[in-house]
């Protein structure tokens, strides 16, 4: 009778609602309900899909119940109130009451959120409990006799409760000689300590001689603690008195199609059981494999009758970003009680492809590169496709000295993609410091009509040298206050590879410089440095020296400096003096200079002001910054010592509130 009810009690969860709500009896729905929602734990870890929430009022009224649906999350619970229209019945909570939920029929504590009943109102709460889980097999037939036409055996055992409350059960069997063996899907539930569930699964046995032993191995697991499980066997026994034949035939086939990228493709096959001789259900399946590796999906066993037809089904996907145009699918259907019997083909998959294609070309090579002799490189163009749907791009190319070259024959891009097509240049072994010319172009094998043709130049050497000269320089400048003066400085990159050049700059009486920040040159390539000087406005400095420094970024050891004058056509000169001081700000060269590692640095004021020593390298970095407190107007001498300086130029500045002024000097050591 347990085992009745159980069932009965099985049927009522699998035919709930999908959210999870399994409404017990006790609980009167009314108009007033809270929603209870949050995560849910059991013994320390998420609790399982299947476990049973459920409400009481302070009067142990049952106002509300969920069943878990997500592991460790329970959503949105009805919890109904007491409806004043309704006289002598209790049918749920009261506004200010606390709800106390249970898990398992066991008490919950809430870890966090808000437990009081309010119509209307969704509360969010954490909640959990511990359990004892513990249960027991009940005894069970251990030899089961099957013959022919009953090759499936179907087996159920009890379950019995011996933990504090709600636990519910599930079941994995196995065969030895490798017989199909079915688990029951569903969860059997036993409501109570003591109560008797029941699990259980099916054994296909196939057709074989006149007799044959298999041994099933099960076993039992509780939900609620998936480590408590009992290990069980028993043996099935399939006699037979004559040998039996399994025949189906494949009666429709699927087919070649075509698909765009990402699609999913299904197909499907008709398969009548032939076992008219035996009278034998029969059970098919079928596998499937993609040549290129697409994704494919099968479906589960098929069951069918004697004389009758059944459908098996397949999917595949094809990718979004595709590298074919076609593929090649297999598939094989085969009974399960005689894999000897089975059916083998293929099909093929095309590709459809939008003939609307826009090719757009975002990358090309650089107009000149350098290789090494005998090498092989190799040079990319970059394609965006900005059609609707997949491109296909080629590319062929040429040497006008007839080098060896070759182009990729075929790269797929998706829509809005970027795809790079390459080619590969070998350079003889007889070509030191040859120039060749090498033509290419790039086409969509989609539509012909988007193409574009190009070429660079590439010199062969046979080792690497990196070198530039000057070209132009340009001499003294001149400008007002408040004007931006530029001085184009022009290089040439005489090495045989490319290069990249900086220029670094300073200005002696600290004017506003900039300038463009590095310069990419193929060999024989000239660009320029443009360096912009601004005049402050009201600057009391009738010139300013600029002084550069241009080096190569892979071989700093190729530099080149200058340094220009840049005049201020002064309009107005204050001609008040102090009598008895300096008439301007002034600073003169150092002395010793080269010096090691100390030196002299005379400076004038015209008045008091705050005074400060800045040190900079060839980069234009402050390397050493010292304050010298505030001054009164005269003739100073200040004593800097550079021993925590490396040997090399810098230039020294003094920085008033009359303005700064740079020299250069020498550190020896």
């Amino acid at each position: 009778m347990n085992k009745f009810f159980n069932y009965i009690f099985l049927l009522l969860i699998l035919s709930a609602p999908f959210a999870g709500n399994l409404l017990a009896d006790d609980i009167i729905p009314t108009p007033l309900s809270s929603e209870f929602y949050g995560s849910v734990s059991f013994n320390g870890g998420p609790a399982p899909v299947g476990t049973v929430v459920d409400a009481y009022d302070p009067q142990g009224v049952h106002c509300g119940s969920f069943t878990v649906d997500s592991t460790g999350i329970f959503g949105f619970m009805p919890v109904y109130g007491d409806y004043s229209d309704t006289t002598g019945v209790d049918e749920g909570a009261e506004t200010g009451d606390v709800i106390t939920l249970t898990i398992n029929g066991r008490n919950a504590v809430y870890l966090s959120g808000d437990s009081t009943w309010t119509d209307k109102v969704q509360n969010q709460v954490s909640i959990a409990t511990t359990g004892n889980i513990d249960f027991i097999i009940l005894p069970f037939e251990n030899v089961i006799v099957v013959t022919p036409p009953d090759t499936v055996a179907s087996f159920s055992v009890g379950v019995l409760n011996q933990g504090d409350g709600v636990d519910f059960y599930g079941v994995t069997s196995t065969s030895n000689l490798g017989w199909i063996t079915i688990d029951q899907d569903s969860a059997s539930y036993a409501m109570s300590p003591g109560d008797t569930a029941y699990v259980g699964f099916d054994v296909i046995v196939p057709p074989f001689g006149s007799e044959k032993i298999d041994t099933i191995n099960f076993f039992v697991y509780s939900h609620l603690d998936t480590n408590q499980k009992l290990d069980m066997a028993f043996v099935i026994k399939g006699i037979n008195d004559t040998l039996l034949v399994i025949n189906f035939t494949v009666i429709e086939f699927p087919g070649d199609t075509a698909a765009n990228p990402g699609d999913t493709v299904s197909f499907s096959a008709g398969i009548r059981n032939d076992n008219l001789d035996a009278q034998i259900t029969d059970y098919y399946c079928v596998a499937s494999s993609s040549a290129h590796n697409w994704q494919t999906i099968t479906s589960d066993i098929v069951t069918v009758a004697v004389g009758d037809t059944g459908y098996l089904s397949f999917e595949v996907v094809v990718p979004e970003a595709i590298n074919t145009l076609y593929d090649t699918i297999s598939y094989t259907i085969y009974s399960k009680l005689d894999t000897t019997q089975r059916f083998d083909s293929t099909l093929q998959i095309a590709i459809i492809l939008d003939t609307n294609t826009v090719m757009t070309v975002v990358e090309t090579p650089a107009s000149r590169d350098t290789a090494f002799v005998g090498s092989t490189i190799r040079f990319y163009v970059g394609l965006r496709n900005d059609g609707p749907s997949v491109d296909i791009y080629g590319l062929t190319s040429s040497s006008a000295k007839g080098w060896t070259t070759t182009g990729v024959d075929t790269v797929f891009n998706s829509s809005g993609d970027t795809a790079y097509v390459y080619m590969d240049v070998t350079l003889p072994a007889l070509s030191n410091r040859l120039m060749d010319t090498i033509s290419y172009t790039v086409f969509s094998q989609i539509d012909p009509s988007q193409t574009f043709s190009g070429s660079f130049e590439l010199l062969s050497v046979t080792d690497t040298t990196y070198a530039f000269s000057i070209v132009d320089l340009p001499t003294a400048q001149s400008g007002s206050e408040g004007d931006t003066v530029r001085f184009s400085i022009g290089i040439r990159n005489d090495g045989n590879f490319s290069d990249i050049f900086g220029m670094a700059t300073f200005s002696f009486n600290g004017w506003s410089l900039s300038v463009n920040d590095s310069l990419v040159l193929s060999p024989t390539d000239t660009g320029y440095f443009d360096l912009d000087v601004i005049i402050p406005i009201s600057a009391i400095d009738t010139s300013d020296l600029i002084d550069i420094s241009i080096f190569s970024y892979f071989d700093t050891t190729i530099s080149f400096g200058a340094v220009f004058n840049l005049f201020n056509l002064i309009t107005d000169i204050d001609d008040d003096k102090i009598a008895g001081l300096p008439s301007s700000f002034e600073v003169n060269q150092n002395y010793p200079n080269p010096f090691n590692p100390t030196t002299t640095i005379p400076f004038a004021l015209p008045g008091k002001s705050e005074v400060s020593l800045q040190v900079i390298n060839l980069l234009g970095q402050i390397v050493d910054n010292i304050n010298l407190g505030t001054k009164s107007g005269g003739e100073f001498n200040v004593q800097y010592d550079g021993s925590n300086l490396a040997s090399g130029v810098y230039f020294y500045r003094i920085v008033s509130e009359y303005g700064a002024q740079s020299k250069k000097m020498v550190l020896l050591k």
